[in-house]
């Protein structure tokens, strides 16, 4: 069974339903897959693309677990997504670590020199301006 077939008929939750979820949803759509979209407002991209949606804040862990009951598996949009929105008891890919680490440009970069990457060696600097 290629991978298509093993997705049909599944329901893919999508966290955020912005460009990058419609694009998604779209490119799951051609694949035969129906797609729910969890947003914070109505006219958000996802949204007019999507099979289903729900309308709720991020921090509403009650509408994120009932989604979460309504897909078989869910991806989020983008870094965006604040980590809390996905700390519930389901599994997302790319995971809960992804998220985190694509979060902080500091911690993408440590990531991917901990992989034996090299970078462009960087500095951080904090500038306080008052006036």
């Amino acid at each position: 069974m290629n991978e298509p077939d093993a997705l049909s008929k599944k329901v893919i939750g999508i966290i955020g339903g912005g460009q990058l979820g419609k694009m998604t949803a779209i490119a799951a759509t051609k694949l035969g897959q129906k797609i729910h979209v969890f947003a914070s407002a109505k006219d958000d991209p996802a949204c007019s693309v999507a099979d289903d949606f729900t309308i709720a804040d991020f921090s509403d862990k009650k509408a994120l677990e009932s989604f979460a009951q309504s897909v078989d598996l869910i991806t989020i949009e983008s870094e965006n997504i604040p980590c809390s929105a996905i700390d519930i008891d389901v599994n997302f890919y790319p995971g809960k670590k992804a998220l985190h680490i694509a979060q902080n440009r500091l911690r993408e970069k440590d990531f991917i020199r901990s992989l034996s990457i090299k970078l462009l060696n960087t500095k951080v600097y904090k500038i306080i301006m008052s006036y």
